[in-house]
């Protein structure tokens, strides 16, 4: 429980929220967000850790242990999820803008 304690707190102190403004996210009561980030409790239930990941965009099954934490960094996670949100003509449209931004790796030369 510790660790997925310290992970929210990091997460919302990384957001810079409030836990009135959490609250206001999760619709999870001040007092009960405060004893989950204070491990004054023994046990988070996982709907209330989805609700606090999703409110400090925190991937879930990471903070819960689930899966090893890969180096993916906020801005990708922000982009997985507007993606995920996106209907297919938005998609096509960012794949468009990514695909044209891209910089081409640089080709070893021979010496």
């Amino acid at each position: 429980m510790r660790k997925i304690s310290q992970l929210l707190l990091e997460g919302m102190l990384r957001q810079d929220i409030s836990y009135t403004e959490l609250e206001k996210k999760t619709s999870i009561p001040k007092s009960t967000l405060q004893r989950y980030f204070t491990e004054k409790t023994n046990k988070i239930p996982i709907d209330s850790v989805e609700k606090i990941c999703e409110a400090l965009d925190l991937n879930t099954p990471e903070v819960l242990g689930w899966v090893p934490s890969p180096s993916i960094t906020p801005d990708e996670t922000r982009l997985l999820r507007a993606w995920r949100g996106a209907d297919e003509s938005a998609r096509q449209h960012a794949l468009i803008i990514l695909e044209s931004s891209q910089v081409e790796p640089k080709k070893e030369q021979n010496a």
